[in-house]
């Protein structure tokens, strides 16, 4: 299992983020060709599944480690 922590520029306030926690499995990547953006998907814990496709993305594992950090649109302003 994993926490997918998701890092996104407040449009209200330039200064400020906005995070959101998810908990999740099956955490991969992709390139979707329709949108041309890059994507994260991952499995919450009651079977549904999940797409982001904005916002900088930290994988961390139950240990709390950042095993992966992924900048998808949006994420220039980090």
């Amino acid at each position: 299992m994993f926490t997918i922590k998701k890092i996104t520029k407040d449009l209200d306030c330039s200064r400020r983020s906005v995070v959101k926690l998810w908990e999740g499995t099956n955490v991969s990547t992709s390139y979707n060709e329709k949108t041309e953006k890059a994507e994260l998907h991952f499995t919450m814990l009651d079977g549904a599944h999940c797409t982001i496709d904005n916002g900088l993305i930290y994988v961390m594992n139950s240990a709390g480690k950042t095993v992966e950090t992924v900048r998808l649109a949006g994420s220039e302003w980090f």
